[in-house]
Order: C-alpha cells, then sequence, then structure tokens
C-alpha cells in the first residue's frame, strides 16, 4: 500500500524531508526520492507490484511512500488513477515563498546549461523563466491544490516553518502520515536545521523580486486560503534589495 506521497514543490525542500523521514525507523521508501512513475513510468508495473504487496512493512507497522516534486503537476486524469489505486493515501506538498523558490529555480537551470547566473539583468532572468514554464507551474499552487483537492485531502507544509521550527515541522508530518512523532524529539536540533543543496545567495535585481511576485500572487493567495495563514511576507521579498 502507497501510505502517503509528497508531491513537491520543486525547490521546495522535498530533499530535506526525504532525508528526515528515511531517518524514522517506520518509513519505507522502496524506490528512494523521485521514484517517477506517475509522470513517466520509469518502473513500469514494478512500482504498483511492490506497494500493492508491500506487506512485510505492513507487518512491521512500517509506512510506504515516496516524495516526487514533479507529481505536484500532474493532469487531473492521472491523479484519478492515483486515487482509484491508493485511495488512502495521505498527500503533501511544500510551499515555498516565490522569489525564493524561483530564483533557486533559474540557478539550477543555470548550472545545467553552464551559465552564470551572477551575470544576469533583469531581462535575461525574465527570458529564462518565461521560456522554461517548469520553473513556474511546480510553483503554481492554485492550480496544484485545485487538481488534488478535488481528489485528495492535501497537507501543505510551509517551506518558512521548516526552517524556523523544523523539529515540530515534522512531528506533525509524522502524526498526519501515522507514525511514531517522538522519534525526532531525540534527534540534535543541528541535524535537524542542516540544509541540503547549499546554493550560493546571489543578489537578485528588486525589479526581478517584483515581477516575480506579480507572477504570483494568484498562488500566494491561494496557500493563504488553504492554510489560513497570512502570507504577507511572500510579498514583501519582492521590496527586499
Amino acid at each position: 500500500m502507497l501510505d502517503f506521497l509528497g508531491i513537491g514543490s520543486r525547490k521546495g525542500a522535498t530533499t530535506w524531508l526525504f532525508k528526515r523521514l528515511a531517518m524514522h525507523p517506520e518509513t519505507y521508501f522502496p524506490f528512494g526520492k523521485e521514484a517517477h512513475y506517475w509522470n513517466n513510468g520509469r518502473f513500469g508495473g514494478l512500482y504498483l507490484q511492490v506497494f500493492r504487496e508491500a506487506n512485510f512493512a505492513r507487518s512491521n507497522g512500517w509506512k510506504s511512500g515516496e516524495i516526487t516534486p514533479g507529481y505536484a503537476v500532474l493532469p487531473p486524469e492521472i491523479i484519478d488513477k492515483i486515487k482509484a489505486t491508493f485511495p488512502d493515501a495521505k498527500i503533501f506538498i511544500t510551499a515555498r515563498e516565490p522569489v525564493g523558490r524561483v530564483m533557486s529555480s533559474v540557478q539550477m537551470f543555470c548550472r545545467q546549461n553552464g551559465v552564470d547566473a551572477a551575470t544576469l539583468g533583469v531581462d535575461e532572468l525574465r527570458r529564462i523563466c518565461v521560456e522554461n514554464d517548469i520553473i513556474f507551474d511546480r510553483g503554481r499552487y492554485g492550480t496544484i491544490l485545485r487538481n488534488w483537492s478535488e481528489r485528495f485531502p492535501v497537507k501543505i507544509i510551509l517551506c518558512d516553518d521548516i526552517a524556523d521550527a523544523p523539529r515540530a515541522t515534522l512531528k506533525d508530518l509524522c502524526r498526519y502520515i501515522g507514525i511514531d512523532d517522538t522519534f525526532f524529539d531525540v534527534i540534535p536540533d543541528h541535524v535537524l536545521r542542516q540544509r541540503v543543496h547549499v546554493e550560493q545567495p546571489l543578489p537578485i535585481p528588486p525589479a526581478f523580486r517584483q515581477w516575480v511576485v506579480e507572477q504570483s500572487e494568484g498562488d500566494i493567495r491561494a496557500v493563504e486560503h488553504a492554510t489560513g495563514r497570512d502570507l504577507s511576507s511572500w510579498r514583501i521579498m519582492s521590496q527586499q534589495s
């Protein structure tokens, strides 16, 4: 049984979540992180077989799952198939403030294409975003939440909370998944706060910050509505120099 599924978002601390959850003795990730079954069929029937027949995991009280950020933008018909196959799966998604998430995606694009991101001006940064739909699409929380929430309850994990209170965030996720949340009580704070994929921060032109926030306003509102949280700080990012 697929007990839990992390669906994103891109550059939204999903690797951090995977590494921390993988520490827990009651979680089982048969394919590690990012199986990509539902968006490219990498494992074929093996994926379904493993999750359907993971009796040894259930007999040990483990919860089986995976985290693949690409699932955030699955079309409704594929989400319907997931619902039909694993109707009780616990779905969660991370949500990160748009400026940091978009800039992190731009930096990844630049690394992959041999471009020095530090040399790019506002026009070049915008062009990369416009020409690579994935940069914004995987943070289109309005569309993502609508598509998934019509089929599953979806837990939203704010990256702000991961940064500010990683232990409490993990314990809350454990309770949602259905595993012992006290495991993380004994993990040292410096371990929980250890970052992955550490990037060299780059100065971001104020005009680019403003543009990203303007492009993301609807998605900020969607997360605010879904969580009941005031995310004004995500908009203030556009005013930082």
